[in-house]
Parts: C-alpha cells; sequence; structure tokens
C-alpha cells in the first residue's frame, strides 16, 4: 500500500489519521512489558493516538497526529515490527538453552518467566530454533536484558546446566523482511522530507534578506 496517510474529511488543524498493517503475531513486541513500548512510541513520536486491531493477521495500527508524528510513529513501529528495537532505545539480545531446560525455565503455568520478566523489566520469548538448543530472546532497555541474562544465568546453574551466552541481535526475522524493508524506506523519506524542509527554511530566508537589501538600497530619486 501507499505510504502516504489516508486523510480523512476531518483533517482539520493538521491532524490527520492513517492505517497500516502489521504480522498480528507482532503486537506484543509493539506493545511491550506492561504497555512500556508503545508508551515510549506515543511519547517519542508525539502521535496523539494509537491503536491497534489484533483480531485478524495481519493487525491494522491506526494512528492519528500530525503528518510528521505519523511518519515517524509507523517507521517506529514498522521497525519494532521488523525485530529492530533500537529505535526506542531497547536492544534485543539473545541466549542459546539446552531444550531440555524450556519446561523448567517457563515454569507451571508460565510462572517462572514471567516472575523474570517483572524482576527484570524485559521482555523474554522462547524460541524453537528448529534443531539444536532452543533460544531466549530479550528484549528492553539495556539494564533489564543485563538483570535478565543474569536471573537466567543464575536460574540455569542452580538447575544444573550452563547457557550459551551468544550475545546476538535479533536475527532469523525473514518473514518480516519486507516490513524492515518498508520502515528503512519510511525512514528514507522522512530525512528526505526533512532536508527539504531545511531548504525550503533556508530559502525563504535569502529571499528575505535580498527583500530586506532592496528596500534598504533603493537609490533615493
Amino acid at each position: 500500500g501507499s505510504l502516504a496517510p489516508q486523510v480523512g474529511p476531518a483533517a482539520a488543524g493538521g491532524i490527520l489519521t492513517s492505517t497500516f498493517e502489521i504480522p498480528a503475531q507482532r503486537v506484543k513486541d509493539v506493545l511491550g512489558v506492561k504497555g512500556r513500548n508503545i508508551k515510549s512510541l506515543k511519547a517519542q513520536s508525539g502521535i496523539q493516538k494509537i491503536n491497534i486491531m489484533d483480531r485478524s493477521d495481519p493487525a491494522t495500527v491506526t494512528v492519528t497526529g500530525t503528518q510528521a508524528a505519523i511518519e515517524t510513529c509507523r517507521f517506529m513501529v514498522l521497525s519494532i515490527a521488523a525485530g529492530d528495537q533500537s529505535v526506542i532505545g531497547n536492544v534485543v539480545e539473545h541466549m542459546d538453552i539446552d531444550q531440555r531446560m524450556v519446561s523448567k525455565l517457563i515454569g507451571p503455568k508460565g510462572q517462572v518467566i514471567s516472575q523474570m520478566k517483572d524482576q527484570s523489566g524485559a521482555y523474554l520469548e522462547v524460541r524453537d530454533t528448529g534443531n539444536g538448543p532452543s533460544r531466549i530472546i530479550m528484549t528492553g532497555p539495556r539494564e533489564s536484558v543485563t538483570r535478565a541474562r543474569e536471573l537466567i544465568t543464575q536460574f540455569l546453574a542452580e538447575n544444573g546446566t550452563a547457557a550459551s551466552a551468544a550475545a546476538g541481535g535479533g536475527g532469523g526475522g525473514d518473514p518480516f523482511a519486507q516490513y524492515y524493508a518498508q520502515a528503512k524506506l519510511q525512514e528514507a523519506q522522512l530525512q528526505a522530507q526533512l532536508h527539504e524542509v531545511q531548504f525550503q527554511a533556508q530559502l525563504q530566508e535569502v529571499q528575505q534578506l535580498q527583500a530586506q537589501s532592496t528596500v534598504q538600497f533603493q537609490p533615493q530619486s
């Protein structure tokens, strides 16, 4: 679809509403633990309202605000959907653990991993890599991810196995490559618009200076 916001008739005062789509399974990443990510998104993009309908796949994201806020918010949401949370100051790291430890780490009714999420403030997700060890993805502010890594390492040590402390980026996000590409395109557009705005402002300044000098130096008749 088009990257331009779909403008409704109520676009008075420069406030627009735009919709776009993300994979439904990525909605939880955009929301974050206790809604932290979506709060960061709102604060950093300056968007007035953001609403996510995830009853169908893909999920529909509706954002309301100025055009600049909409484009910034869209870029941030698409980046998060592509697995890059650095746009809101989050880091994504992973640890590989023995598959036999996964059920212990999750705990009955998910209690163990929930407790770790609460204690660290990081979002934790266990992914099956298909072959070999399972992978824990840790996402959040740097200090939360560091704390989560400590908690997991300690838990595994107490329960009889060491983790491979591979610190890597999200990786393996091929299904989301198109969202990453969209986010990159959005970023390029934002940059181009920013340069255009700066250029127009400079041009206006030059024109004003020229106008002033014309007035000042008109020969006396």
